[in-house]
C-alpha cells in the first residue's frame, strides 16, 4: 500500500515558530520533518500514555517508558527469557519495574513491531562490533 502525502496547513504562533526553527537548526532537520516527528509522537502518546521518545547519539528517537528503560530493552529481556517461562511479572521483577509498566511497553512493541524489532537488530549488531573490538584489545595482553 502506497501512502500519499498531502500538504497540511498549520498556523503557528511566532514563539512556536521560533522554537521550531531553533530545534530544526540544532537537529539539522526541516521544519516539516520536525512537525511530522512531533505529531507522530504525540499521536502515539495518545494511545500509549506511558511511552515517551528519547533522542540517541545518532540522532534517532527511541520509544521508552517515561522515566524508565527503552521499549527495546524490555523487549530484549522478554526475548532472553524462555518462552515457556516468560511473563510480564518475571520481566518486571528482573528490571525492577511494576508489571503494568512492562505491559505498557509490550503493548507498544506489539503495535510497532517493525520499529522495535529493527532497534533490537541494530543493538545486536552494535554489540557484535563492540565484542569484536574487545577481543582484539584482549589480544594485546598476550604480547
Amino acid at each position: 500500500m502506497t501512502t500519499t502525502r498531502r500538504p497540511t496547513s498549520v498556523r503557528l504562533t511566532a514563539e512556536v515558530e521560533r522554537a521550531l526553527d531553533d530545534q530544526a537548526t540544532r537537529s539539522r532537520a526541516s521544519r516539516t520533518e520536525m512537525i511530522a516527528v512531533a505529531l507522530r509522537e504525540w499521536l502515539v502518546q495518545q494511545e500509549h500514555p506511558e511511552i515517551t521518545f528519547r533522542p540517541t547519539t545518532t540522532g534517532h528517537r527511541r520509544a521508552a517508558l517515561a522515566g524508565g528503560p527503552k521499549v527495546s530493552t524490555i523487549a530484549r529481556v522478554w526475548l532472553d527469557h524462555d518462552s515457556t517461562e516468560r511473563s510480564p511479572v518475571l520481566v518486571a521483577d528482573y528490571l525492577n519495574l511494576p508489571s503494568a509498566r512492562v505491559e505498557a511497553a509490550l503493548s507498544y512493541w506489539a503495535e510497532h513491531r517493525d520499529e522495535i524489532d529493527r532497534e533490537l537488530a541494530e543493538e545486536e549488531a552494535a554489540a557484535r562490533v563492540e565484542h569484536a573490538a574487545w577481543l582484539r584489545r584482549q589480544e594485546l595482553n598476550a604480547l
